[in-house]
């Protein structure tokens, strides 16, 4: 699974910039864990509204005004975010979601993807998903710590509400 991380310095404001700007369709938050870890949040968004209020040291989660989890930023690590990019087949009634090795190798906007996701982890061990219609475009931004790959930004030159 490839995700492109998004530049630290900018990446809480990528992330509520993405949520006012695009239609977030669902937000999963679970604690991390090789079973899966413990389901704290899995919302469908159809018909709601996800917002995100930065304070001192965390992020709001709201759904309709409501706060539904309390993202924790206390540490560097916690600022991060990452954005991954699927393509959906419908099989059944699941979707299942893949994007070939090819897809990987490819900048981030020669992806074809149908749904991406913003995922990040927070200081208590949560893992915070949250999947847009369509496809989030990626700039880069700057040159990792040890300039083998990028850090990217959120294109918002080619932004519109989804």
């Amino acid at each position: 699974m490839v995700q492109y991380e998004l530049s630290p310095k900018i990446a809480t404001l990528d992330l509520l910039y993405a949520v006012k700007n695009y239609s977030p369709e669902k937000i999963f938050i679970r604690l991390v864990g090789s079973s899966g870890g413990t389901v704290k949040v899995n919302e469908s968004l159809s018909d709601k509204q996800l917002s995100i209020q930065k304070t001192r040291s965390n992020l709001a989660i709201l759904i309709n005004n409501i706060t539904v989890f309390d993202y924790k930023q206390e540490s560097d690590f916690s600022k991060k975010f990452a954005v991954m990019y699927m393509k959906s087949f419908i099989i059944g009634e699941y979707k299942n979601y893949t994007i070939t090795e090819d897809d990987y190798r490819a900048l981030p906007n020669a992806v074809v993807a149908d749904t991406s996701i913003i995922r990040g982890v927070d200081s208590s061990n949560h893992l915070m998903e949250i999947y847009f219609p369509n496809k989030i475009p990626l700039k880069i931004h700057s040159p990792s710590n040890n300039k083998q790959w990028y850090h990217w930004e959120i294109d918002k030159k080619t932004t519109s509400k989804q």
